[in-house]
């Protein structure tokens, strides 16, 4: 049985890691660094390949997760451009349902 939550934080190379996946997990967290966002989309990309539909972000120094709501890849990918250099690390969310 497959954890349901997974944890992948590899400094830009989580695309390498998520290419060992076959079937989906339940909620997935991928590490993001302002040095690796073109790497974070891609991870991104690939979470959705494996059947991953709603998106949140948490930003390091903040108490919650950064969008009111889940939300498409899309959203999130734009959100992750639209971060000051500052506040570019945390974690991308991914879950199935």
């Amino acid at each position: 049985m497959p954890p349901g939550f997974c944890k992948i934080d590899d400094e830009g190379i989580e695309v390498e890691v998520l290419e060992g996946r076959s079937r989906p997990l339940d909620i997935v967290s991928l590490e993001f660094a302002a040095e690796f966002l073109d790497r974070a989309r891609e991870a991104l990309a690939r979470v959705g390949a494996l059947a991953a539909r709603r998106f949140n972000l948490w930003v390091g120094g903040s108490e919650g997760l950064h969008l009111p709501s889940w939300v498409a890849r899309a959203t999130v990918q734009s959100a992750l451009a639209d971060l000051p250099d500052r506040l570019a690390a945390g974690d991308v969310y991914a879950r199935v349902d």
